[in-house]
């Protein structure tokens, strides 16, 4: 999935799972480059 097209989904989201799911999205880009 392209990032951008989560954000559209995150922007779904109510407020409060807002934040959650953009540090999940950013956990989820940055982890791969880690491993």
């Amino acid at each position: 999935m392209v990032k951008k097209e989560l954000i559209k989904q995150i922007e779904k989201l109510p407020p409060e799972a807002q934040q959650e799911a953009a540090d999940f999205v950013d956990f989820f880009y940055v982890f791969p480059l880690i491993v």
